[in-house]
């Protein structure tokens, strides 16, 4: 059986990245306690992919109406007098997802979305060794 839909319809907090390393294989949302899978996110139906991580959605859109996950890249643009554009990786700790600034390796809430002009997707951190929390 297969569903489709826009993205926008997905309960996007129980959406879900599935990888294989660095090549995503798809994506799974629960919806009424059942697992749906897709490999594109608009085709949905019952059949299981198979994964080695997962990359949590953190409920947020981009510009483009993009889902955000654990791992991607992202480009910010600040407001204000002095507006300037500053990347971040999307990092999840142990109890909740943060953003790390990829130039300043400083950490701040996912709150500070709510507040800025432009959020793009640019990239993955697992593309990009070195982008992601430094341990």
């Amino acid at each position: 059986m297969h569903m489709s839909g826009s993205p926008h319809s997905v309960k996007i907090k129980s959406l879900e990245r599935l990888r294989n390393g660095t090549k995503i294989a798809g994506y799974r949302r629960e919806e009424s306690g059942r697992l749906y899978f897709s490999k594109d996110l608009f085709w949905w139906n019952g059949t299981a992919i198979q994964h080695e991580q997962v990359d949590v959605c953190i409920g947020r859109y981009d510009n483009r109406q993009r889902p955000l996950f654990v791992n991607d890249i992202i480009k910010v643009k600040h407001g204000g007098f002095f507006p300037r554009t500053q990347h971040y990786a999307i990092v999840q700790l142990a109890d909740r997802a943060e953003l790390v600034n990829l130039q300043s390796g400083l950490s701040f809430d996912l709150d500070i979305l709510e507040k800025v002009k432009h959020v793009q997707f640019v990239s993955y951190t697992f593309l990009n060794p070195g982008s992601g929390v430094k341990s």
